[in-house]
């Protein structure tokens, strides 16, 4: 016994052709309609380009979706600096080593002998551990084997856990590092900062000296009380979590008191908006700065 197939096929294809012209009238209902294009005496005017005082900047966070009610500061200008480190070089290997050290670091020559040098060169954008800026009244350090830049906190911090060049892997220790300048004081020891602060006569928080409201009741601070806080013994930043030195500026956050590099700081409430310890949505001009 035949069965017919004609009738399956004829009720398959009708099914699939509803099915289709469905889809294409969705498609055209979900598509704007083109606006028509005006004549040459009424084109749009051209968007006015931002004030050369003020950046243009999205209006949202990168990572999130939330929006920012204020906007953003125009970020610090970085501009290339010379800097000069005293070297000794090697009378058998030419190599750099610091002027502390007795033997070279390359071919284990003594250095006795060795002929001092002034090493020249141009700062880097940012540092070879951190990847952050690099800004000319920061410590910076070299490393002896590819003159890789960095915070003079950073490269010691790694050279002693790695034992190692964060650029060329060389077999590096601490002493082999060529500082720029340094503070004499240990890099680790605690530190104590001060800075100025304004108190609120109403919430008593502290604010920045260049606030206008408080950030938490947004109170006038006209007459607030100008008072000198010392901050608690810190031995690392919270963003970087590498070491704070005296030749440092360092930067607070007015409610939880984190503390940090400044520009480290600066850069992560610039683009985040918050605080990295207590989430407070803040401005980087909200941040109280050491002396």
């Amino acid at each position: 016994m035949q069965v017919p197939y004609l009738p399956y096929a004829i009720f398959s294809a009708i099914i699939m052709g509803v099915c289709y012209l469905c889809r294409f009238i969705l498609q055209r209902r979900g598509s704007a309609p083109k606006a028509p294009t005006p004549p040459d005496s009424q084109q749009p005017a051209p968007p006015q380009e931002p004030s050369a005082g003020r950046r243009h900047v999205s209006t949202s966070i990168p990572g999130s979706k939330q929006s920012i009610p204020y906007e953003l500061p125009t970020p610090r200008k970085w501009s290339p600096s010379q800097k000069r480190v005293l070297v000794l070089l090697c009378g058998n290997c030419g190599k750099m080593n610091n002027t502390a050290q007795t033997v070279c670091w390359h071919c284990k020559a003594d250095l006795a002998g060795a002929a001092q040098h002034t090493h020249t060169f141009k700062t880097n954008t940012h540092c070879a551990v951190c990847a952050f800026w690099q800004y000319p009244e920061d410590p910076i350090s070299l490393t002896p084997c590819c003159q890789a830049q960095g915070h003079t906190a950073h490269l010691i911090d790694f050279v002693r856990t790695k034992y190692a060049c964060p650029s060329c892997n060389q077999k590096l220790i601490q002493t082999q590092l060529l500082h720029v300048f340094r503070s004499d004081k240990t890099l680790r020891a605690p530190i104590d900062f001060r800075f100025k602060v304004l108190v609120c006569s109403k919430c008593k928080q502290w604010n920045n000296p260049r606030e206008e409201t408080c950030w938490k009741c947004h109170t006038s601070l006209v007459t607030a009380k100008a008072q000198t806080h010392a901050t608690t013994s810190i031995t690392s930043c919270v963003v970087c979590g590498y070491g704070v030195t005296t030749d440092e500026v360092a930067a607070i956050c007015p409610k939880c008191h984190a503390t940090g590099h400044h520009t480290h700081m600066h850069e992560y409430v610039r683009a985040k908006g918050s605080c990295p310890i207590c989430k407070l949505r803040m401005r980087p001009t909200q941040l109280l700065i050491t002396l």
